[in-house]
């Protein structure tokens, strides 16, 4: 599956729990993700920072966004942006993802909608990398969603 500059969703698996987040434009994002994993040399401290993340809902508060601006190296907007907003910098970049500690859970859109038109998981329950493709029917985790690759990460 070529993932071209559509939207879709990364994210983490970890302790059995999904934290999805969005990407509006997939355009190389098998690439920079794979190339992320292989970059990595602590598995350990990225599921440690994974299960730091929380889920968020409605809009930030003045000290979310305060923490995650400075977290992840986002300059502090002059006004309160809603979560999309205050996170669309860091979209796609595993790496600020894990270090601004918030994700809004874009689960629903991996499941529920035509536009979304990739899924890329790095699982830290197995050390896998699973590339999904939303539009094709397979069995799996993901109600019917076909896992299309799953990379062992330890042999990157």
């Amino acid at each position: 599956m070529a993932i071209k500059n559509y939207a879709g969703v990364i994210g983490f698996r970890v302790n059995f729990v999904d934290k999805i987040t969005y990407v509006h434009k997939g355009e190389g994002i098998e690439e920079r993700v794979l190339e992320w994993c292989r970059e990595q040399k602590d598995w350990r401290r990225v599921r440690r920072l994974a299960l730091g993340m929380k889920r968020v809902t409605g809009e930030p508060t003045d000290d979310q966004i305060l923490e995650y601006c400075i977290n992840t190296e986002v300059d502090i907007p002059a006004r309160s942006p809603d979560w999309y907003e205050l996170m669309r910098p860091n979209q796609g970049d595993l790496s600020r993802i894990l270090v601004g500690k918030f994700y809004k859970d874009y689960k629903e859109f991996m499941l529920g909608s035509i536009l979304c038109k990739f899924a890329i998981i790095v699982n830290l329950d197995r050390l896998e990398l699973e590339i999904y493709d939303p539009l094709s029917l397979g069995d799996g985790r993901y109600s019917g969603m076909s896992l299309t690759k799953c990379i062992d990460l330890r042999k990157l």
